[in-house]
């Protein structure tokens, strides 16, 4: 365990990658009226000869502090993962959020290909915000290629509903997503998602995969930026390595990384992101 101010947490901040566990974890300082944590899933290096289980979750909320954990499970070997998060307070007026998983609709051991889950808004908008996805949780068969891909539709003033799917004959026993929803006239905020196949196609698999994002409208200061996956879909011939980039960014954009390494065969994945202008 340690403490660290940022809004992201790589277990090689506790550990190196040579020394798996299944719990790691790392004590994040807080504000008074501490924040909840809309977490998403940045990168992740399992080994391909045991289920494919990770989470990224907090507990142990102090007055002063809260832990952010990226944990495994049962025989999963965990190199290394990652996340970022967003703070959200209890009286912000722009951002609610929550959490939707495949087991809200049915149990792990009932592998679904494809789960639609309508989620109702805490406080209903007015009018249909933007929201955005990152997963936050998986649990994969390790014996069929890895694929997951988090979606919203129907998108209201008063909710929408999330799809959690797989295709192929990936078995996906669970996954969950965390969604981050804000209104759509904030001049302040952008957000979107890219993929992979926006810069090549799914069937020509590479390592480095590299394109670019120009915000809706441009900024007056250059943001902040989270992002998280929201799909993936890699080979379970190696072992599953992936990671998130972000570099150049602007008032304008951004350009983004989505990489493997090693033997790993990286078919495609996307990611959601969110660029706060601060106020």
């Amino acid at each position: 365990m340690s403490t660290d101010p940022t809004n992201s947490f790589t277990t090689s901040q506790v550990r190196p990658w040579d020394k798996p566990q299944t719990e790691n974890s790392i004590d994040i300082k807080l504000a008074p009226n501490p924040p909840s944590f809309p977490l998403g899933l940045t990168a992740l290096d399992i080994d391909k000869s045991h289920g494919i289980r990770i989470k990224a979750f907090t507990d142990n909320v102090t007055p002063n502090s809260v832990r952010v954990h990226l944990d495994a499970w049962a025989d999963t070997t965990l190199y290394m993962a990652s996340c970022n998060w967003l703070e959200v307070f209890a009286n912000d007026r722009e951002f609610q959020h929550g959490s939707v998983s495949t087991m809200d609709d049915h149990p792990w051991n009932k592998p679904q290909v494809t789960t639609a889950i309508k989620v109702n808004f805490p406080k209903a908008f007015g009018a249909p915000p933007t929201v955005i996805v990152w997963l936050n949780e998986l649990d994969l068969n390790e014996k069929h290629n890895w694929r997951v891909k988090a979606t919203v539709s129907d998108v209201t003033s008063t909710g929408f509903i999330m799809h959690l799917d797989t295709w192929g004959d990936t078995i996906m026993y669970s996954a969950t997503a965390t969604w981050i929803a804000y209104p759509a006239n904030r001049p302040n905020i952008m957000s979107g998602s890219y993929n992979i196949m926006d810069v090549r196609a799914w069937d020509q698999p590479r390592a480095v995969n590299q394109g670019n994002v120009q915000f809706n409208k441009a900024l007056q200061t250059v943001p902040r930026v989270l992002s998280g996956l929201n799909m993936m879909d890699i080979g379970c011939s190696a072992n599953l390595r992936i990671r998130l980039g972000m570099s150049n960014i602007s008032k304008t954009g951004l350009t983004w990384n989505i990489d493997a390494w090693a033997d790993t065969v990286l078919y495609s994945a996307g990611a959601s992101y969110l660029a706060i202008q601060e106020l």
